[in-house]
């Protein structure tokens, strides 16, 4: 039997079966894959079928949380192209050459991307010829829809916040309704409680059930996000940020609960944060350096949160606002756009 891990939490179970007696092949270093493969090779005096097995294949989402919400699937078999395309990946994984095409089995690098060209070329000439072409892009990750369509809708985000939790159309959301989804995005990612809610809001607790309750309903991922992040800070020690920048959470497995808490809250909140000061910190680079390259005279002199502030003559505020914006929006790519806008003024104050 041979089975393959990609993921750091199967580590010691890889382990435990490989003393076991049972062959484990890792991935190839340095490439993501999402996928688990069980593989039971019997041997076989037929010369006809030199090649008898089973082979287990699955997407690898076994998270007792988060696998009900994706469509992961899992197949076993003993279908010969699988078996022999199988066989095949294992031998590449142990260090022997590729000697044949894959029959059943779409493999990065080797025939992923040709086939999906086939795939987007055939439901191009079907729409061609009258039909409906339909190409699928699926992402397995806790990225949430409704935030993404919120955010791509060019709606102001607490307003379609409002609108999704209160069940009403966004032209109906109203100031309040926008003050309390505003509260809402903010307090609640970073663990805010019923009671931290009515206080802030002024709302009876009950309100503020509701409120979060519709938040989660709303954005479902977003709760999946929480438990996930509490969970892999527990097991490892820290969290990351989007460019693996570390922080560590001695305090995650405290047993006070007061402590803990706090770690918890942080485990949610650092990634969040710090990525968004990655962000900046990257824009800021590619700002400086387009200033020195493009000779311009402009000094950066203050960077509050996601805001730079900035010293600029007269004659370049126009290649400065290009370069500002252009390098902001620009420093790193997501699902949703990274957007910029510029205030200018003989002070801060004004430039608002």
């Amino acid at each position: 039997m041979k089975a393959r891990f990609d993921e750091e939490n199967n580590y010691v179970t890889a382990e435990l079966m490989q003393q076991s007696g049972i062959k484990i092949i890792y991935s190839l270093p340095g490439l993501k894959v999402h996928a688990k493969l069980a593989y039971v090779r019997l041997k076989s005096n037929d010369p006809d079928h030199p090649l008898k097995g089973y082979a287990y294949l699955s997407t690898g989402n076994f998270n007792e949380k988060t696998a009900r919400i994706y469509s992961d699937k899992g197949l076993l078999t003993s279908n010969s192209d699988f078996i022999r395309d199988i066989d095949e990946i294992f031998h590449i994984l142990e260090g022997k050459p590729h000697h044949r095409e894959f029959k059943r089995l779409l493999v990065t690098q080797f025939n992923m991307l040709p086939a999906i060209h086939e795939m987007i070329n055939r439901e191009i000439d079907h729409a061609k010829s009258g039909g409906t072409g339909r190409i699928i892009l699926k992402m397995n990750s806790l990225e949430d829809k409704n935030m993404i369509d919120a955010f791509l809708s060019g709606h102001d985000i607490h307003a379609a916040t409002a609108a999704k939790i209160y069940k009403v159309d966004i032209n109906e959301v109203d100031s309040n309704m926008r003050r309390k989804a505003k509260t809402a995005n903010f307090g609640i990612i970073y663990g805010i409680s019923v009671f931290g809610l009515a206080e802030r809001l002024s709302i009876d607790r009950k309100e503020a059930k509701e409120l979060i309750d519709g938040y989660f309903e709303t954005y479902p991922q977003v709760k999946i996000y929480m438990e996930k992040s509490i969970e892999s800070a527990r097991e490892k020690g820290y969290v990351e940020t989007i460019f693996n920048r570390k922080r560590f959470l001695p305090d995650i497995n405290s047993r006070n609960a007061v402590v803990r808490g706090y770690a918890e809250r942080n485990a949610i909140n650092a990634p969040i944060q710090g990525s968004a000061a990655d962000i900046i910190k990257v824009a800021m680079a590619r700002i400086y350096n387009r200033f020195e390259k493009e000779k311009i005279s402009a000094k950066m002199i203050l960077q509050v949160h996601d805001e730079l502030n900035f010293s600029v003559p007269r004659k370049e505020k126009e290649i400065v606002q290009q370069i500002v914006i252009e390098e902001m929006e620009n420093a790193y790519k997501m699902h949703v756009p990274l957007k910029a806008d510029c205030g200018w003024g003989n002070n801060w104050l004004e430039a608002h």
